[in-house]
């Protein structure tokens, strides 16, 4: 825009200054300075700014990225930590009923006849040896054959997982009337 005005302001004197109006129009062509940044509105300047916002624009993109995946990795860390946590309470879950179903079954052997009501050391289970029994009895009631029994099953590998049920229960046997079974020796 500056050269057109100096051009424009020249051709208005050319008449009257004549040859050196043109040879003042060619030095300062010469002079111009390429580097000099481009009037605002000019095509050169339109396609600088377009390619500072594509670089901006690559930029944003980049950093969405990151801030993305940052949050995917958050998110799949705590998820992982959940999952392993709730994986360990239901492995534990699982182990302390296995006691406490263990320990059941052992009542229902005492209390239907099937074993004696007498102490058991701590012992294996026949079917299970990763769990072992102890059976503590007390007599309450000498006339009626009432007795309290203590049945406490634990976990061999890991004995912090044991069950103790506590019941009162009524000699099968009292009075002679059933006997237990015999041991058939072969």
């Amino acid at each position: 825009m500056i050269c057109d005005l100096r051009f424009t302001i020249c051709d208005l004197t050319e008449r009257q200054e004549g040859f050196s109006c043109a040879v003042n129009r060619q030095s300062k062509i010469e002079n111009l300075d390429i580097h000099e940044s481009p009037p605002p509105n000019s095509f050169l300047n339109r396609n600088s700014k377009l390619e500072n916002r594509k670089s901006l624009a690559r930029g944003v993109i980049l950093l969405e990225v990151v801030i993305a995946m940052s949050l995917f990795v958050i998110a799949a860390a705590v998820i992982g930590s959940a999952m392993n946590s709730a994986s360990q309470s239901a492995a534990d879950i699982h182990l302390r009923s296995q006691a406490g179903n263990l320990a059941l079954a052992k009542l229902a052997e005492l209390t239907c006849g099937a074993a004696p009501i007498a102490d058991v050391a701590e012992t294996p289970f026949d079917s299970d040896p990763d769990w072992s029994c102890q059976v503590v009895t007390q007599q309450i009631d000498q006339a009626q054959d009432l007795y309290k029994v203590a049945i406490t099953v634990r976990n061999v590998a890991s004995p912090k997982y044991s069950e103790t049920i506590t019941q009162w229960v009524v000699n099968p046997f009292a009075g002679g009337k059933n006997q237990p079974p015999a041991e058939t020796q072969p």
